[in-house]
């Protein structure tokens, strides 16, 4: 391992300044559940590690610009457990409890799992089906990225060398149902192997006012399903127009096969928990 520089500004405006002197040489730290294993492994050398640990606006949950703002150094567990997310917004809170073990979840953040770029994000599938935006500050201004367009491949995103993920928000919603519904080896501490979300909004007939399908591990990114999005919309949910979303979700993935499933096996089970997560959220009693 490399030696590094370590600082801890107390303010947005002082780490992104330091990014930007050091662009290339920096990295932003958070929870570090990634950063210093690569660092550790030699994969990643910076010379300077900028922390945001003491950055008190960065670790905030709240209502905010009439939706649900979480800050970035917000850590798994404190999402998991937050009075504005469970409930309401439990398909998060469902997934924040399927991270790692309780000792990662208490360290690693919100921001630095958006920033890994996993396509096997417990966390991006469900922010995804929210409509969640990355709040994104740099030394110059600041910019909101759509959850869907933030991540470009695998281990990549849009972020800039002297940007840090500011926030994640979504809009608070009052009608809204959602579920995250996870395959994975094990039961615990597993990667994913196909991970759905679906969170709806019903109108007072009942029909699909809104609904937004998150999809990890089957696709070289997070992904949306777009095309099955736009079939629900505006209809009453039933058991025929649930199958028909599932395969169209099933169609938009694009997995791998690797040491955990199969290509094959994935996108079937796209279908199957895709048409589980629709039956659960659209039939089970709307709100």
């Amino acid at each position: 391992m490399k030696g590094f520089d370590y600082v801890s500004p107390s303010s947005v405006e002082e780490a992104t300044a330091l990014l930007s002197r050091n662009k290339g040489d920096a990295r932003a730290l958070a929870g570090g559940t990634d950063l210093l294993i690569g660092i550790m492994a030699g994969t990643i050398s910076p010379k300077l590690l900028v922390s945001l640990k003491d950055i008190p606006e960065l670790r905030r949950i709240e209502k905010k610009k009439g939706g649900i703002q979480i800050g970035a150094t917000c850590t798994i567990f404190e999402i998991e457990n937050s009075p504005l997310i469970k409930g309401k917004y439990d398909i998060l809170s469902q997934a924040c409890g399927l991270i790692g073990s309780f000792q990662i979840r208490c360290r690693a953040t919100i921001g630095g799992n958006f920033c890994n770029a996993s396509p096997a994000a417990d966390t991006a599938a469900p922010l995804l089906a929210l409509g969640a935006r990355t709040v994104l500050q740099g030394p110059e201004k600041e910019r909101e990225i759509e959850g869907k367009d933030f991540f470009v491949g695998p281990g990549q995103t849009v972020l800039k060398e002297d940007e840090i993920i500011k926030a994640i928000w979504f809009p608070e919603e009052e009608r809204g149902k959602g579920v995250y519904v996870k395959l994975g080896r094990r039961k615990a501490m597993e990667i994913s192997i196909v991970g759905v979300a679906v969170y709806a909004i019903f109108d007072t007939g009942k029909k699909i006012k809104d609904v937004k399908i998150g999809l990890s591990s089957v696709a070289p990114t997070p992904i949306r399903a777009l095309r099955a999005e736009s079939l629900l919309i505006g209809l009453k949910p039933d058991n025929k127009l649930i199958e028909r979303a599932a395969e169209i979700t099933s169609e938009a993935s694009d997995p791998i096969t690797d040491i955990r499933a199969s290509k094959e096996y994935r996108k079937e089970m796209v279908k199957v928990l895709t048409r589980r997560a629709l039956a659960d959220v659209l039939l089970s009693g709307n709100p």
